[in-house]
């Protein structure tokens, strides 16, 4: 591949991949890491000569995995440390709710299966008709459909456990 066919395809699929990191990460810093580091690896991959077949599908995917390790990351570095100019016991605001949440999802998209995963985040995050993911994963229909539903059924299990309210669940119908 030639640098001209490296650029095209970053910049091609550079906005699409921040978008998918942006809607997990919460923050367009943490957003542009995430796509630095998917876009590393894929040419990393294309280098060695293992570059997927699929290159939306694989970004996807490695967009995904990318933005929930580094939503646990920020869970594991906020609980050593309160924020700078806070105190620990200092009430939580709106980002602090939002983070929360994001880290849960997160927390709740690990614990389903890959296939799962994928369904849910085209679905919800991206706004994907079932026949488009369906064309995009090379699968059927209907198979589509039963990821997505136990995919939100363990969601909603998931959220529920860690005490998070109730209509955070319902948004992901």
């Amino acid at each position: 591949m030639t640098s001209s066919e490296i650029t095209d395809v970053f910049n091609s699929h550079r906005c699409a991949v921040h978008a998918w990191a942006y809607r997990i990460v919460g923050n367009h810093h943490d957003a542009a890491d995430v796509t630095q580091e998917v876009f590393l690896k894929w040419w990393r991959a294309y280098r060695d000569g293992s570059a997927p077949a699929n290159a939306v599908g694989w970004l996807r995917r490695v967009t995904i995995n990318h933005s929930i390790g580094a939503v646990r990351s920020d869970r594991r570095r906020d609980q050593r440390r309160p924020e700078p100019g806070r105190s620990i016991a200092a009430p939580p605001d709106a980002d602090a709710e939002r983070r929360e949440l994001a880290v849960a999802v997160a927390a709740a998209l690990d614990e389903i299966t890959e296939s799962q995963r994928e369904v849910l985040v085209a679905k919800v995050y991206d706004g994907w008709t079932f026949a488009e993911i369906a064309g995009q994963l090379g699968l059927a229909v209907p198979t589509v459909k039963t990821h997505y539903l136990r995919a939100i059924n363990a969601v909603r299990a998931q959220l529920t456990a860690r005490g998070i309210v109730q209509g955070a669940a319902d948004d992901l119908q």
